[in-house]
């Protein structure tokens, strides 16, 4: 009998209730005791009220799935570059805008610069003794020391003379940052995005090459185009994440077919990070 009053119950409580006086009506024909009885009925009213007190109010609180939505890495298909020819034409475009212009947009294409980093370049990261140029990646990239850009026969890609011509006008400052502003001030992202989409235009790209982070991905898929191994495109742009190499890797199905016409910068990229 103990057994039967201490189970788990899980019937509503009108329900649990009525079998339980039942239950007390056989317990009487059986010969149990009056305080057995009123033991069956307190644990009877006690369960009933908890019961109750258990159940959700439906008319207050409803019940609704809740739709769980995984999110998932998706690596992109379509990345917007510059091809040799356009790369070519914008910055010749960018040379006579202003040595300034030249000097940043090379330094963005030859190492694979964003905007900020572009701002944030300081003139003690270069050496010219030695030809090299710390980046301070930002994003959580890598920094890195990196060889000067030098195409031989293309003054468009010579990236420490441009740095000096700039250099020699610079106006001087109480920063020491390469691009200063023409208030002698270090240059903000705004900025070098409008002098980028005026210069793009100038050289007549379409909207999708408007942008200063197509340099970005015009040095990575130049690279790719010299068939440079992931490896070697990370450590140049570098990234953090294979993820972010991959992303390149899997155009080059789409930029073999430029190969002939890529620029002659294979000597250059393949010794490209120290």
């Amino acid at each position: 009998m103990a057994t039967a009053l201490s189970s788990p119950l899980s019937d509503p409580g009108g329900r649990l209730i009525c079998q339980r006086l039942a239950l007390a009506v056989v317990l009487v024909d059986l010969g149990n005791t009056c305080k057995e009885i009123i033991r069956c009925f307190s644990i009877t009213a006690r369960f009933a009220g908890t019961h109750r007190s258990l159940q959700p109010n439906t008319a207050r609180l409803p019940v609704q799935s809740v739709p769980v939505t995984i999110r998932q890495r998706q690596v992109r298909t379509r990345i917007s570059y510059m091809t040799s020819e356009q790369l070519e034409r914008f910055l010749r475009a960018a040379k006579e805008y202003g040595r300034r212009e030249h000097a940043m947009f090379l330094f963005a294409v030859a190492h694979g610069a964003r905007a900020q980093e572009i701002c944030n370049l300081r003139i003690s990261d270069i050496n010219f003794h030695n030809e090299q140029i710390h980046i301070a990646r930002l994003k959580g990239s890598l920094p890195s020391t990196q060889t000067l850009l030098k195409v031989k026969g293309n003054s468009l890609f010579d990236e420490k003379a441009a740095l000096k011509a700039w250099l020699a006008v610079r106006e001087a400052d109480a920063d020491n940052f390469v691009f200063n502003s023409q208030k002698s001030t270090q240059m903000n992202r705004v900025t070098i995005f409008k002098l980028f989409r005026e210069i793009a235009r100038k050289a007549g790209l379409g909207e999708t090459l408007q942008h200063p982070h197509v340099l970005k991905h015009t040095a990575a898929m130049l690279l790719v185009q010299q068939g440079a191994n992931a490896f070697l495109i990370r450590q140049a742009l570098g990234h953090k994440s294979f993820d972010s190499t991959l992303a390149y890797c899997l155009q080059r199905g789409v930029m073999w077919s430029h190969r002939s016409k890529c620029l002659p910068l294979k000597p250059f990229l393949l010794d490209h990070s120290t």
